[in-house]
């Protein structure tokens, strides 16, 4: 049997490791990239080895570096392909970084598997390309990952679902522009100004009567009650939600 080939523990035969001796650092890169972008499957979603060149060539030149005999293809190969999960993860953000706008829905999909807080924190920009699609799995997703990574606020806007409403009322992943009325109606506000208003001690009951709003952070306020600092958001009652606050004092016992 010719030196250059052995059997495998099947019977059949394959191609010894090819050396790295005399090949330049470059060489090695491109043949370590071609054949982990092949063995790891990234063509289904959209890359090859140009794409994870870089990635590739920095964990090369370290393997190569800590020894001091020249390791074969197939041994850099087996062990990149050992640390897949780094090396996804490194794929991911760097997808992050080059695609922007242009990831694909498999690319997100790679992108949340493999780096969930990276997904998470950049969950406007993925929102946007998963929207475009109606890629509702990908966006419920996505709203998990924004709460656990992202810049969560109490507020869930009642367009794209994310708790992402600033004290403007804006919301950081959708962009959209809301009004009180589409907060109060994703909080539940009626439902929560009346059990404030059953439970709070009766000058606080007065105190939001007589102010004619609350502080909103993840509870319900009156404005002497609410943090001074964090998240808080001024809404407003209007005459029918002052109305309910009357009638409630009045079965309190506190007639107006």
């Amino acid at each position: 049997m010719p030196a250059s080939l052995r059997r495998s523990r099947r019977g059949g035969r394959r191609k010894r490791g090819t050396s790295t001796a005399g090949m330049s650092i470059e060489e090695v890169v491109s043949q370590v990239a071609h054949a982990v972008s092949e063995r790891m499957g990234l063509d289904l979603i959209g890359l090859g080895p140009d794409d994870i060149r870089d990635i590739v060539d920095d964990i090369v030149r370290g393997i190569m570096e800590s020894r001091s005999t020249k390791p074969t293809i197939e041994s850099l190969v087996k062990r990149i392909v050992a640390g897949a999960q780094h090396l996804r993860k490194a794929i991911a953000y760097k997808l992050l970084e080059q695609r922007g706008e242009e990831l694909t829905l498999e690319q997100i999909e790679f992108i949340i598997a493999n780096a969930p807080e990276a997904a998470g924190r950049s969950a406007p920009i993925l929102y946007r390309i998963a929207s475009r699609y109606n890629a509702e799995h990908l966006i419920s997703a996505l709203q998990v990952l924004w709460s656990r990574y992202g810049k969560r606020t109490p507020i869930r806007c009642p367009r794209c679902g994310f708790e992402a409403v600033t004290p403007e009322l804006v919301c950081m992943v959708c962009n959209a522009i809301l009004d009180e009325r589409e907060v109060k109606s994703a909080i539940g506000f009626t439902r929560k100004l009346e059990l404030l208003a059953r439970s709070a001690p009766i000058p606080i009951v007065r105190e939001i009567l007589q102010a004619g709003f609350v502080v909103l952070d993840d509870e319900v306020h009156a404005p002497s009650t609410a943090p001074r600092r964090g998240f808080r958001v001024e809404i407003y009652l209007d005459k029918t939600e002052k109305e309910l606050v009357k009638r409630i004092l009045r079965e309190r016992g506190f007639p107006l």
